[in-house]
């Protein structure tokens, strides 16, 4: 996904202010407070091997996986999506 499909995925979806319900708080706290423990200590790990850049993929690849599903339901939905993060697979970010 290329940054212009995740803007118009964004904007299709999203107003620029209800990104902050999620997004912020993935970043403020590493996305621990969406992943279970076990995976937080991989993605720590690789979160602190990579770039400063990485967490903005995370970000993004998280959107790709949940992009059918958050297409399909309301913003209420969307939101309680982002809040639980289900069937994320951390094994497509490392690729």
């Amino acid at each position: 996904m290329s940054c212009s499909q995740v803007k118009d995925f964004i904007t299709h979806r999203t107003s620029s202010r209800s990104i902050e319900l999620y997004a912020i708080p993935w970043f403020l706290t590493m996305f621990t407070h969406v992943f279970p423990l076990h995976k937080i200590f991989h993605l720590w790990d690789t979160l602190l091997l990579g770039n400063s850049s990485f967490p903005f993929c995370i970000g993004v690849a998280i959107l790709q996986q949940l992009r059918d599903r958050l297409l399909a339901n309301g913003f209420n939905e969307c939101i309680l999506l982002f809040s639980d993060l289900p069937g994320i697979s951390l094994n497509k970010w490392n690729h």
